[in-house]
């Protein structure tokens, strides 16, 4: 089967807004984001979520947190007096979440079952809320044959135990292969590592498990 995508398979619109696959979504009264604690009859999703420009992810809720505040620092974005970073979603029990200016920075568990529940539900919230063209980062340790402990790694693309780069969903008992090859940020956190003149990252693959 061809991994290229039809066109009335893309993930985004012309204008960059996300756009997804179930029709129905759209005449739901209401979306319930259940492990977000959130919904979109019940919160104004797009006032609260619709300046999103990056979603960082990380493993537990206590690395997210720190990364939160800070990426809170690196923007000098300023909390009103009296006032703590909020976890959005913690009455969910299940993932931390936490808005800094346009940083959305989210905890996503271990193992593809909690990563797939988390994106399912935070692409739908960029939806709902309107976001044009987020970017999606995932941060955290990762191992390295023959690297020196501490070094930056900046992933290419994720691959399965046989070394293929995308990922198998079954929809309607048909194997959909989704590409797993990184783009936009991966180029973005490069560029960026140049300027920076940081000599440590390595480009590299990742498995997925």
């Amino acid at each position: 089967m061809s991994l290229l995508l039809e066109e009335d398979e893309v993930d985004e619109y012309s204008d960059g807004s996300v756009r997804l696959r179930n029709p129905n979504i759209e005449l739901m009264d209401q979306d319930i984001l259940y492990h977000l604690a959130l919904g979109s009859g019940s919160h104004d999703l797009v006032e609260m979520f619709g300046d999103i420009k990056f979603v960082c992810m990380g493993g537990t809720p206590k690395r997210i947190e720190n990364f939160a505040n800070f990426i809170m620092k690196e923007i000098g974005h300023k909390l009103p007096t009296g006032t703590t970073l909020l976890d959005i979603s913690q009455y969910s029990y299940r993932y931390s979440m936490y808005k800094v200016g346009p940083v959305l920075s989210i905890s996503h568990g271990m193992g593809i079952p909690s990563v797939g529940i988390l994106l399912h539900e935070v692409i739908k919230l960029m939806y709902h809320a309107k976001v044009r063209d987020p970017i999606f980062i995932r941060i955290g340790t990762c191992g390295g044959i023959g690297l020196e402990g501490g070094t930056v790694v900046i992933s290419e693309e994720a691959v399965d135990g046989m070394l293929k780069s995308y990922y198998e969903v079954l929809i309607y008992v048909r194997d959909m292969p989704v590409n797993t090859k990184f783009c936009f940020a991966y180029y973005c956190l490069y560029s960026l590592k140049r300027s920076m003149n940081i000599n440590n990252v390595h480009t590299e693959f990742w498995f997925s498990k």
